[in-house]
C-alpha cells in the first residue's frame, strides 16, 4: 500500500499486475475493495491502482469537503503514480473523476459508470439516506440506497452469504459527507468537451431512468464519447457483472502492447 498527501489529508492506494497504469475509483458508501472483481479481470494487462477515497481504509478527513477536494485527491494519486493513467470511476467516483479531468488530470482514457447527476429529487433521496446513517440506522440506510440504485433482493442476499454485507454497513460513515459534497456541487465541466482522449460512458441497460441524467452528462463529455450499455445490468455491475465493466474499460483504453 502506498500513501499520498493532499494538503492535510492522507490517502492510500494499492497496485496489482503489470502494464500501462490504470486507476480505479470507487463510488459512494464503499471502498476500493468494491472494485476487487473488476480489478481481477484487468490486472493481467494493466498495472491496476485502486485508491481508497478520503474517509475510509485508514485514510483521514471524514469532515465536510467538496467534489473539488476529491478531484485534487485523484490528482495527487496520479502524481504519485508518476505518469498519465487510464482511469475508471463508478457512481460518485465518476463525478470526482470528471472533475479531475476538467482540472487537467493527465489521463490516457476515461470510463465513467453512471455518475449520479440529477436534480433536487435525487438530492432529497440521498439526504434521506444520510439522515438514516446519522440516526444510527446504517443497515436500513444501505439497504434503501442499494435497492434504489438497482440491487435486487437476490443480490443483497448474496452479499450477506459471502460476508460482504457487514462490511458495507460498517463502512458507510463517509457517505454522509459525500452527500453534502454532491448536493452542494455546482458543475463547471465544459472543459471536458475539449478532451481528446478516448472516453466511455458506461450504464446498465436496466438502471432506473429517473436516477441518472445521461443526456446532461453527455452534454459535458466530448462528442467522440462512446456509450456502452450492459444488458440486464443496473448500477451494481461492478460486483455482479465485473467482466462487462472490465470490457468497457478495455474499450476505452484501446489495444495494449503485448
Amino acid at each position: 500500500m502506498r500513501t499520498v498527501r493532499n494538503d492535510d489529508v492522507t490517502l492510500s492506494y494499492r497496485t496489482w499486475g503489470a502494464g500501462p497504469p490504470l486507476l480505479l475509483i470507487h463510488g459512494g458508501a464503499g471502498t476500493g475493495r468494491d472494485l476487487a472483481l473488476v480489478r481481477q479481470h484487468l490486472q493481467d494487462g494493466f498495472t491496476v491502482a485502486v485508491m481508497d477515497r478520503r474517509g475510509r481504509s485508514g485514510n483521514d478527513a471524514r469532515r465536510a469537503h467538496t467534489i473539488g477536494d476529491e478531484a485534487r485527491d485523484i490528482l495527487a494519486v496520479i502524481d504519485d503514480i508518476g505518469e498519465p493513467v487510464h482511469a475508471f470511476g463508478h457512481s460518485y467516483g465518476a463525478i470526482c473523476l470528471m472533475e479531475a479531468a476538467a482540472a487537467g488530470a493527465p489521463l490516457r482514457s476515461m470510463t465513467v459508470y453512471e455518475p449520479p447527476v440529477r436534480g433536487p429529487e435525487l438530492a432529497d433521496r440521498l439526504r434521506g439516506v444520510a439522515r438514516l446513517i446519522e440516526e444510527g440506522r446504517a443497515e436500513e440506510a444501505m439497504r434503501s440506497f442499494l435497492v434504489r440504485v438497482g440491487a435486487t433482493e437476490e443480490q443483497l442476499a448474496v452479499l450477506r452469504e459471502i460476508g460482504e454485507w457487514e462490511r458495507v454497513v460498517a463502512g458507510c460513515g463517509p457517505f454522509v459527507g459525500e452527500v453534502g459534497a454532491l448536493t452542494a456541487w455546482e458543475p463547471d465541466l465544459e472543459r471536458l468537451g475539449e478532451l481528446t482522449i478516448p472516453v466511455v460512458y458506461l450504464e446498465g441497460a436496466d438502471t432506473a431512468s429517473d436516477f441518472y441524467d445521461r443526456d446532461r452528462v453527455m452534454s459535458w463529455l466530448p462528442a467522440h464519447t462512446r456509450v456502452v450499455s450492459m444488458p440486464g445490468q443496473t448500477h451494481t455491475a461492478i460486483g455482479f457483472a465485473p467482466a462487462l465493466v472490465a470490457d468497457a474499460i478495455r474499450l476505452a483504453a484501446g489495444p495494449q502492447p503485448v
